[in-house]
């Protein structure tokens, strides 16, 4: 789910051609083993990283990994399930590039692996690929999720996958097909008794309306979401549709709505005590301020969202919202500010493995550099930049 404000709605990429027939076909060429069954000590163990993800408890989901790692008489499907778990840490804190080296590390499973872990792999695959970019491996990935949910009667499994297609779709500008397929998940839902799984539903199909400009059907739906994820304690759900709300309030309304919008949110009883989020919220204050040229208001933000980072030791968020301010200081032409701020971020994140932040932080230098006139600072970050891109390439072809 977006968190952020989208502030140029330009440069859409366009649709590749993606038809469900085909998905069908490339699933008729999977051989599934018809007699596997899931190990049912996998299934708890996986609906409990679920249940962790939902709530957003990350240092209980890393104990629990660590914990499968080093007691003795885990299977090996459950350091497996685990590898495939870090991995997805990895993509939902933004780095999808080290997410795919993560999951990349794991050995070919054969079909009469348990069906459940190659789901896992298939739909961790898939998310990781349409974070990147690679639609086509995504759809692969995402069909063969489909049809192993399907098959071994992995109901909840089977809608996610749906939902996945759908986001595939949206970020191909697909919008009537991922409503489509946001449609049978809904209604496959509602026929498996399932309908805790609506909220992911409700975001996305705002997300739909979100991209098509269509600002008011998509706060209906992150309001509809909002009330979903809050009746089943999804709080990372929660915080999501709050962020989406600001955010199609701002083209909605304007920017004054927007900040009232935020500042009632952070004052609700169960959100206040966030700190992450709150940090979140305030980025999403600076990006609205900076579309509307309210430099003051964005600095203001970008500092406290600063502030609560280093105060949390989150080194990788610290990290972009530095990079963040840099931006606001760049395009006020304050560049000498706009290098302090982009060589800081660049520092913390040498070695923190964020390949893709990296690149970013990179590449602001390089335009900090251009700006100020030091043209020989600036095409020695325009190499690097250059150097890095390379690498996330080649991570993307293999």
């Amino acid at each position: 789910c977006e968190k952020q404000v989208k502030m140029d709605r330009r440069g859409c990429q366009q649709p590749l051609l993606m038809k469900w027939v085909l998905m069908c076909a490339l699933a008729l060429c999977m051989r599934v083993a018809a007699v596997a069954q899931s190990d049912p000590t996998l299934r708890t163990q996986y609906d409990r990283y679920n249940a962790l993800f939902d709530t957003q408890s990350y240092p209980e989901i890393r104990a629990m990994i660590l914990g499968i790692r080093v007691e003795p008489g885990r299977s090996r499907d459950q350091k497996y399930l685990s590898t495939v778990v870090e991995g997805r840490i990895l993509r939902v804190s933004g780095d999808a590039f080290a997410a795919y080296a993560v999951i990349d590390s794991l050995p070919v499973l054969p079909n009469s692996a348990d069906p459940l872990l190659l789901y896992a792999i298939s739909s961790e695959r898939g998310r990781i690929f349409k974070a990147l970019g690679l639609y086509p491996k995504a759809v692969e990935e995402a069909v063969r999720a489909y049809h192993l949910a399907q098959a071994f009667g992995f109901g909840e499994e089977e809608v996610k996958s749906l939902v996945l297609l759908a986001e595939i779709d949206r970020h191909q500008g697909s919008y009537d097909e991922s409503l489509r397929k946001l449609i049978q998940a809904e209604n496959s839902l509602h026929a498996k008794g399932l309908d805790r799984n609506l909220c992911n539903i409700l975001i996305d199909r705002g997300n739909v309306f979100y991209d098509q400009e269509r600002w008011s059907m998509a706060r209906e739906q992150y309001e509809r979401a909002l009330d979903c994820g809050s009746a089943n304690g999804y709080s990372a759900l929660v915080k999501n549709a709050i962020l989406n709300i600001g955010s199609a309030t701002y083209y909605l309304s304007d920017a004054t709505a927007a900040y009232a919008y935020f500042d009632s949110a952070l004052t609700q009883k169960d959100i206040r005590a966030d700190r992450t989020f709150e940090a979140d919220v305030m980025s999403n204050i600076a990006i609205i301020a900076n579309g509307e040229g309210d430099v003051h208001r964005a600095l203001r933000a970008g500092y406290r969202a600063v502030e609560i980072r280093t105060e949390l030791h989150d080194s990788v968020g610290l990290a972009e919202s530095l990079l963040s301010l840099s931006g606001t200081y760049l395009g006020a032409g304050n560049a000498d500010s706009a290098l302090m701020l982009a060589r800081a971020s660049y520092e913390l994140l040498v070695g923190s493995g964020s390949a893709q932040k990296l690149s970013e932080a990179v590449y602001r230098l390089y335009e900090v550099y251009d700006l100020q006139g030091n043209c020989a600072m600036a095409k020695e970050y325009l190499e690097r930049s250059s150097v890095v891109k390379a690498r996330l390439d080649s991570v993307k072809q293999g």
